[in-house]
């Protein structure tokens, strides 16, 4: 079913202000300057590799929207002449392009439907659904990185390469929490830490306790719909299961009830 041409454009303008808005929720979060305990090095350099990934991402990306904008335009005014088309207000190509082009699940179904597109792309997705999925939520909380969930939209709406890097980089901002110990506690032996620890900061110990169910659950639960989403493509699914592991995997990244 075609879009009306305000609404197609107005949701295509959401997803690039969608974009701009999670930068600035989480970029909010960091220091406006390097603390003298992180190494500036390790800053710039997740800083130039979270540029690089988002170049990189979107040279792609542009690439794919010019594909599908001229793959549109030869289907749909096929015998017209350039000077034809040229005559047609550019806004009102887009808009028609956009009514008529589901970008979302064209760009899936060009992943998915090959095998060999699929084999690649489908590592990145167990490793988003498991492995990332499960770092955010244990280290992120760990060293209480906020808008955990900001992180994995901006992974879904742009990559996971570029929140990744930003991640990594705030974590190197906020180390993990520390309990500072009086002068008298630090030297006296016997009201020294286990370990004969004598700093004065020390980190706070830690016990691995099981991940919560509404982690481990939406994990599982993603892991097995990633899996199925080629079947799902031949059987018609592919949309809501896709959309169902997207929402899924925010899940483990929003805010605990405090207790």
């Amino acid at each position: 079913m075609a879009l009306s041409h305000p609404v197609a454009l107005s949701i295509f303008a959401s997803y690039f202000l969608s974009i701009i808005a999670l930068f600035v929720l989480i970029l909010r979060s960091f220091p406006r300057r390097i603390p003298p305990n992180v190494s500036s090095f390790r800053v710039y350099t997740f800083a130039v590799l979270t540029l690089a990934s988002f170049l990189h991402t979107w040279y792609y990306m542009l690439d794919f929207l010019q594909w599908s904008f001229v793959d549109f335009e030869r289907s749909a005014f096929f015998g017209q002449t350039d000077a034809a088309l040229r005559a047609i207000p550019i806004a009102t190509r887009v808009a028609r392009w956009l009514s008529y082009t589901a970008l979302f699940e064209q760009a899936w179904t060009a992943v998915a439907r090959a095998p060999l597109n699929w084999w690649w792309s489908e590592q990145i997705c167990l490793f988003t659904a498991g492995t990332w999925t499960i770092a955010l939520a244990t280290y992120g909380r760990t060293h209480r990185v906020k808008h955990l969930w900001a992180y994995m939209l901006l992974g879904q709406l742009v990559a996971i390469s570029v929140a990744s890097c930003l991640f990594y980089e705030e974590l190197l901002f906020f180390p993990r929490s520390r309990i500072s110990l009086s002068p008298s506690v630090a030297k006296s032996p016997s009201k020294r830490l286990p370990g004969n620890t004598t700093t004065a900061s020390t980190p706070i110990p830690t016990c691995r306790l099981p991940l919560p169910p509404t982690t481990y659950l939406p994990v599982i639960f993603s892991t097995i719909l990633t899996i199925l989403l080629p079947t799902a493509l031949t059987q018609g699914l592919f949309f809501p299961a896709l959309l169902a592991i997207h929402i899924l995997l925010i899940i483990p990244l929003l805010p605990l009830p405090q207790r």
